[in-house]
This record gives C-alpha cells, sequence and structure tokens, in this order.
C-alpha cells in the first residue's frame, strides 16, 4: 500500500506567505473600494439636498431656508450640538433624516466645540423639548450671501440665485474684507459642506461641497477650504 504524503513545513510556510501577501495587497483594495463608496452616498445625500432646497425655493420665492441656529437662542448662530431652521426646513422635501448625515464624517474637526466629537448635530423638527430630530452632518452656509436688514436687526434670507457682485449682499459675517469676498465668490454661491476624515487611504483631509446655485458637487482639500 502507498503511504500517504502530507505537506511539509516549508510546504505550509510558502502557502501562508503566499496568503499573507495577497492579504497585504488586497486589503488596502478593498478598504480603499469601501471609502469611495461611502464618499459616493454622501455625494448622492448632497444631490438629493440640492433637489429638497430647490423644491423649498420653488415655493418661497426664490429664496433659501434661514439659517441655522442655536436651540433656545434668537440669533442665527450655528450650534453643533442642536439647532432650528435650516435643514429643518427642508426635512418637508426629503421626508429622510438619513440624507442629512455623511458616515464618511466620523468626526468634527478638533476646532469645533462638540466634546463627544460625535460627527453630527440634532436637528429639530417641531418644539423643544419634546421635539423629534434627526442627525446631521452636514454645514449649510446661506447666510454667508444674504442682505442685512437693520432695521429688524437680523439677516435675511439667502437666495438661490445670489448675485454675488450685488454691492448690498453682505458676503461675510465677520465683515467686508477684500479675501472674504474674494473667497465667497470663488465658491459660487450658498453652500453645503461637509468635513471628510480622512478622504482616502493617504489620510487627506477635506470638504466635499455642494455649490447651491448649480448643484455641483466637488471635494476641496481642507487647507483651501476658505472657512474650515
Amino acid at each position: 500500500m502507498k503511504s500517504e504524503r502530507g505537506f511539509t513545513l516549508i510546504e505550509l510556510l510558502v502557502v501562508i506567505a503566499i496568503i499573507a501577501i495577497l492579504a497585504a495587497i488586497l486589503f488596502p483594495v478593498f478598504a480603499q473600494a469601501r471609502e469611495k463608496g461611502r464618499v459616493a452616498s454622501c455625494t448622492s445625500n448632497l444631490k438629493q439636498v440640492y433637489t429638497a432646497l430647490a423644491m423649498y425655493a420653488d415655493d418661497s420665492r426664490g429664496f433659501l431656508p434661514p439659517s441655522p441656529r442655536a436651540i433656545g437662542g434668537g440669533s442665527a448662530t450655528h450650534s453643533w450640538t442642536s439647532q432650528r431652521d435650516g435643514f429643518e426646513m427642508l426635512y418637508q422635501y426629503t421626508k429622510a433624516g438619513e440624507v442629512f448625515h455623511c458616515k464618511k464624517a466620523p468626526k468634527f474637526n478638533g476646532s469645533l466645540p462638540d466634546a463627544n466629537q460625535t460627527g453630527y448635530y440634532k436637528v429639530y423638527l417641531g418644539a423643544p423639548p419634546n421635539a423629534q430630530w434627526f442627525k446631521a452632518s452636514y454645514h449649510f452656509w446661506p447666510h454667508i450671501y444674504s442682505l442685512w436688514d437693520a432695521g429688524a436687526n437680523k439677516w435675511l434670507p439667502g437666495k438661490l440665485d445670489a448675485d454675488l457682485y450685488d454691492p448690498d449682499l453682505y458676503l461675510n459675517r465677520s465683515g467686508w474684507k477684500p479675501e472674504n469676498i474674494q473667497a465667497a465668490r470663488q465658491l459660487g454661491g450658498p453652500v453645503v459642506d461637509c468635513f471628510l476624515h480622512p478622504l482616502n487611504m493617504r489620510g487627506d483631509e477635506g470638504v466635499l461641497m455642494l455649490n447651491v446655485t448649480n448643484g455641483s458637487v466637488r471635494f476641496m482639500s481642507a487647507a483651501k477650504y476658505p472657512w474650515g
């Protein structure tokens, strides 16, 4: 009878080495494909946000939703924990809170006042404290392209087709600085953006940005984004 021959130790080590080499090659490829899928999902969300914004503007004489404001506050200031207006006004057009949350943004920028680094804030539907809410990780900047109502002491809602060369348009709330005006015009209109950490396997950080004026979505490195 013939005796059965098993694998030698060297043959087993060769097989293990081949598997390890293949894993080292394929795992980064799979991880990068997964990251690209998340970015694609985030881009799709922004497209849906644009559709909702266009529908809202069509129902509101061309105006965009009011600038987001902190819960309990009367001023149009951003809060990275909870807020009203902004995306709250668009929920009726999307009927899905997931549209406003990008899974590719696992945390906010370290400079933002979110101690838990949760990667999203709460947008309330209805009057607190018993309001329902949904998660949002996108940032909505219509106020940068708004007019100031001195009599009412407030910012007017931005317009979908904002004229960036209107001399009365206050292109940045921090003042009429030439660099702020230039940055606003370079961005090309009101924006919705999402900070991505990181965007790819090299660890690059950046901003995925929706231009509300024309519906285009593009990526800009965090170092070049003027209001990061």
